[in-house]
């Protein structure tokens, strides 16, 4: 409660209240106020004037900017920024000083102290470096950025192992990183001996990118170790997702070790097979289930000019049948319905296959070709038929040669 006298000797009892009637008291009030008005506004032009500055191309200008703000962390850390990067004229040490100034204007950025971490590495303060990643990542824990940056900085100082955890935790948020990180493991030598486990999180997802990094790379010696790992991981995944990883083992000539893989992705993905399969070497002969488009089931890509379907409607045998349909507009080049089916050398097989025709008007009829994938034999090449024909048996007796491990066997129309 404020009491005060007024003018004529009464008293004030109104809690809060204030009387100012002198005119001393009135140009006070009214100094203090402007006071207080220019130190807003001396304030606020501050602001302005500094982030014009930041804004400047002019390196003497965004200093200044600095200087005008000093508790501003971003202007320090771009000071920062454009001396380490600076590969011309830039100063490590101005660089070193700007970022420090920025982490005392703000030490929770882990953005930050990453870069100061990089200025002391290039600088040769490994120690220092390494105490700046660490600050960094208690930032911010669960970075990705952080721990994939720290991961490689463990991997220039030898430290593989200890990368590898890092790069584990980036990959936990950030699964895109996941080839950069295989890439890295790669260069190491690690893959050689270690199991990528020691990498990457128990998912499939990440394995499979490796498979397909390292068969890239043709080392399918590598890809084969990871392919082990996934399976020891005890997880289902889709044939699909294996295909491409058989695909390129066939490719590489690794036909056992492709056929193995093949076994194993049908058994992990319970992918569907006839009752018989075991006694065929045909995959899926009968076309009762749908392709898995690559490995050792057939493979079909139509065109504008003719199309495949499964046809449950007409079959010899079982429920389905494959249907090859033509549009007739066209000349058409049939090559595109084939399947790769490994064989023993020098051995005596025999291909059988039932076809029915429906007005196919050509000269140039629909046959089946079976052809060693390296050119280790002659074709062979079983009878067309055109026009309209019921079920008729195609049958042809070969010999493999001296040196046959893979065969294709294609359904084809020359133009």
């Amino acid at each position: 409660m404020f009491i005060l006298r007024d003018e004529h000797g009464g008293t004030n009892r109104n809690p809060g209240t204030i009387r100012v009637d002198s005119v001393w008291a009135r140009w006070s009030c009214g100094i203090i106020f402007l006071l207080i008005v220019t130190s807003f506004c001396w304030e606020a032009a501050g602001v302005w004037i500094a982030a014009e500055y930041a804004a400047s191309p002019k390196p003497e200008l965004r200093r200044r900017a600095a200087r005008w703000q000093p508790q501003n962390a971003a202007y320090w850390a771009q000071l920062g920024a454009m001396e380490a990067w600076d590969f011309e004229r830039g100063d490590l040490e101005q660089a070193q000083a700007d970022y420090e100034r920025a982490i005392e204007a703000n030490p929770y950025s882990d953005r930050n102290w990453l870069e100061l971490a990089g200025v002391y590495e290039r600088r040769g303060e490994i120690s220092r470096a390494r105490a700046a990643y660490e600050r960094s990542q208690y930032n911010h824990p669960i970075s990705s950025a952080v721990a994939w940056r720290y991961g490689n900085f463990l991997l220039r100082q030898g430290e593989a192992s200890e990368a590898c955890g890092q790069f584990r935790k980036a990959l936990l948020t950030s699964p895109e990183l996941t080839e950069d990180a295989v890439a890295e493991w790669w260069k190491t030598g690690l893959h050689s001996s270690q199991p990528i486990a020691k990498l990457f999180p128990p998912q499939n997802l990440f394995y499979f990118k490796a498979l397909d990094y390292l068969a890239a790379q043709n080392d399918i010696d590598a890809a084969l170790r990871v392919w082990d790992e996934l399976l020891a991981l005890g997880k289902h995944f889709a044939l699909p997702e294996a295909i491409p990883f058989i695909n390129e083992t066939i490719s590489a000539g690794r036909v056992a070790d492709a056929q193995r893989i093949w076994r194993q992705a049908l058994k992990v993905s319970a992918w569907p097979r006839d009752a018989d399969q075991d006694s065929l070497l045909i995959f899926n002969g009968g076309f009762e289930h749908d392709s898995a488009g690559g490995g050792f089931d057939w493979r079909e890509r139509g065109s504008a000019d003719y199309s495949f379907a499964q046809d449950s409607a007409i079959a010899h045998s079982g429920a389905h049948s494959l249907r090859v349909s033509f549009n007739g507009q066209s000349n058409v080049d049939l090559h595109h319905v084939l399947q790769y089916v490994a064989l023993e050398p020098a051995q005596r097989y025999k291909f059988a296959v039932f076809l029915k025709s429906s007005a196919l008007s050509t000269d140039s009829g629909v046959r089946f070709v079976i052809a060693d994938t390296r050119g280790k034999m002659s074709p062979v090449v079983t009878e067309s038929i055109t026009g309209t024909q019921p079920w008729m048996a195609i049958e042809r007796e070969f010999v493999t040669g001296p040196e046959t491990r893979l065969v294709s066997i294609a359904l084809q129309r020359p133009p």
